[in-house]
């Protein structure tokens, strides 16, 4: 006995054509997963060595400043340490916010009637 199949409804699979279609939407969905993840590494890698190449940038730029900015920084942490003030997270806070935010700030460009000014 065969039953009708309505011509609103779809035919019923073969099964290897769903099986092989399962298999592409598996590859496209991790090969999506892989693209996505090497698209974040790389934006976070970019930024990391922006600010190493600001921190150079900077210490070459003003290396007195640098130098100040550095050895303040590592006397506030000593001496709130030895007092036990901070914890490690307050310690980063700190290195990161007195050190390295001042350091790799984007240089300033110079505006157009600036350069007028120092020809």
């Amino acid at each position: 006995m065969k039953t009708a199949v309505p011509p609103d409804q779809p035919k019923p699979s073969t099964g290897i054509k769903d099986v092989i279609n399962i298999f592409w939407d598996a590859l496209i969905y991790m090969l999506m997963i892989i693209v996505r993840f090497l698209h974040s590494a790389f934006e976070i890698l970019s930024d990391v060595f922006i600010k190493i190449y600001r921190i150079l940038l900077f210490c070459y730029r003003k290396p007195h400043h640098a130098k100040e900015l550095f050895f303040s920084t590592i006397h506030i942490i000593k001496v709130s340490y030895d007092a036990e003030i901070w914890t490690w997270s307050d310690m980063w806070q700190v290195l990161k916010s007195h050190l390295i935010a001042p350091m790799t700030k984007p240089v300033p460009m110079q505006s157009p009637q600036a350069k007028q000014k120092q020809k």
